[in-house]
């Protein structure tokens, strides 16, 4: 079976965004018209300060959106890492790094990113509805748990999103203050090279089949990581659409003052 593409679902899931498209409706003029003014004179402007309040709030709801798209194209690129074929990491790395640990170092990684999504939707939404809490301190509880938030949408998915993501967050907790991560989803593999060489066995005594058995292992696994993907991406663009009355609001007021 074909492995899911999440790079692919975040483009085409963020095309079908309406928040996004409203959003970048309203602000792609204001930006294009700030491009030609920086243009002129770069050396005396910031281009973040361009324009009115309003515009400039509006730009940075676009800055955020990018810090999204971004960490997401972070998630991609260890996926890439993950869906390099076994033979050829041998390879690269020789008796440097062993199938095994590469795998799991690559997960790790992984793992630190996914939560990174989280953490900006929440501080979006802080920004959004002008809840004015600290940038540095702001995390999701904060967000979902303010009573401003109460029976709001986009706080009832954004707990949905932490909940989804909690055994992700311990596990990422761990490995960056711990320096151990206890769920790593390449534990369930058996990486035969491993037994091999401990074995002290020649290439040419090497069994194909268990090699074999452990790619097919190793494809399963990458099945369930790209579902993994595919659950956050659904989250974060219904978050960003749970926003949507509000950034209503914001563009209506401007409009109207």
């Amino acid at each position: 079976m074909e492995l899911l593409n999440p790079s692919e679902y975040w483009t085409q899931m963020s095309n079908r965004s309406v928040f996004m498209r409203t959003l970048f409706a309203n602000v792609t003029p204001i930006i294009a018209r700030d491009m030609k003014l920086f243009s002129k004179d770069p050396l005396r402007q910031s281009f973040d300060q361009l324009g009115n309040a309003h515009e400039r709030f509006l730009k940075s709801l676009v800055d955020r959106i990018g810090n999204l798209s971004q960490y997401f194209e972070d998630v991609f690129l260890t996926l890439t890492f993950l869906r390099a074929e076994k033979s050829k990491t041998s390879l690269l790395y020789d008796e440097l790094i062993d199938p095994e640990r590469y795998y799991k170092y690559h997960y790790e990684n992984f793992q630190i990113r996914m939560v990174t999504e989280l953490d900006i939707c929440a501080k979006l939404g802080n920004a959004l509805f002008e809840l004015n809490i600290s940038e540095r301190s702001m995390t999701p509880y904060k967000f979902y748990a303010d009573q401003r938030m109460a029976d709001q949408p986009s706080a009832m998915t954004l707990m949905e999103f932490a909940n989804y993501l909690d055994n992700i967050k311990q596990d990422r907790h761990r490995k960056v203050h711990q320096g151990i991560s206890k769920e790593n989803k390449f534990d369930k593999v058996v990486f035969w090279e491993t037994f091999i060489k401990a074995m002290g066995k020649t290439p040419e005594e090497h069994d194909m089949v268990l090699l074999e058995w452990t790619q097919t292992q190793i494809i399963n696994v990458l099945s369930e990581i790209n579902e993994v993907v595919r659950q956050p991406i659904g989250y974060v663009v219904r978050f960003l659409d749970s926003c949507l009355p509000q950034l209503e609001r914001i563009l209506l007021t401007h409009e109207n003052s």
